[in-house]
């Protein structure tokens, strides 16, 4: 005689696959883009403007 092996079913039955498959390992390798370094952002500082009928406003500018 041979010996016996129980398989569970879980482990028989087809696998579950789509939306409600879970697990950490069952999906497929997520194709992840190599980072590089960023270019440095250009230095820039609120200024005050002022205007000739006498009002201030704000916008971006360069420092000095």
């Amino acid at each position: 005689m041979e010996p016996v092996s129980w398989l569970k079913a879980k482990y028989s039955c087809p696998k579950q696959r789509g939306r409600y498959s879970g697990g950490t390992h069952n999906g497929p390798l997520k194709k992840r883009k190599k980072v590089s370094g960023s270019k440095p952002k250009p230095v820039v500082q609120r200024v005050m403007v002022l205007s000739a009928n006498g009002k201030t406003g704000f916008t971006w500018g360069l420092p000095n």
